[in-house]
């Protein structure tokens, strides 16, 4: 059983807080605090029923399975670092930080291309479920973190990449309409 604290949290989210793995600076630990947490039974879905694409994939985090903690069920997933080990940033934090617009848009189109091309299915898409990984002194890439899956009885989109593209085109536009509030702040 690990043992997890105050200590090792790094997130507190709406659904769950994330802890640092207490012996794997890489792994983060994801703790539900709702039940039922909807968010990892959709993600775990997906990576169930998608798993080549899961696991090939350059944009979501590596997941590494459930372990027992005295909190509860804990689900392991790579956390996403930077080149020099730091902690990787919200796109959010992000934004408000670079006042370049021009480089939060590059990132995008990059993102928005490979999420496309990867076929992920997501049901939302949040600038705080982002995070901006310097992958070099001059290389950044985006990473979704969470809202991976959706909400529906029979998943279409997870077998069939002309629908799957369809659907995140709906969700990129209520993205881009998100952004616009941070830019306003």
């Amino acid at each position: 059983m690990m043992f997890l604290s105050g200590e090792n949290l790094l997130f507190t989210g709406g659904n769950k807080n994330v802890y640092q793995h207490p012996s794997d600076l890489n792994k983060c630990v994801k703790i539900s605090i709702k039940k039922p947490d909807l968010d990892i039974q959709l993600e775990l879905e997906f990576r169930q029923i998608c798993l080549e694409r899961a696991e090939n994939s350059k944009l979501i985090p590596q997941y590494f399975g459930e372990i027992e903690t005295n909190l509860e069920t804990g689900y392991m997933f790579e956390l996403i670092r930077d080149f020099d080990g730091k902690l990787s940033e919200t796109f959010e934090a992000f934004v408000k930080r670079d006042d370049s617009i021009k480089n939060a848009t590059r990132l995008l189109k990059d993102f928005r291309t490979r999420l496309f091309k990867e076929e992920i299915v997501t049901y939302t898409i949040f600038p705080d479920n982002l995070m901006v990984q310097r992958i070099s002194e001059t290389e950044q890439r985006i990473r979704i973190i969470d809202g991976i899956g959706m909400h529906v009885l029979l998943p279409i989109p997870y077998f069939s990449s002309r629908v799957a593209k369809a659907r995140e085109k709906r969700v990129w536009r209520k993205f881009l309409d998100s952004l616009l509030d941070i830019y306003e702040r």
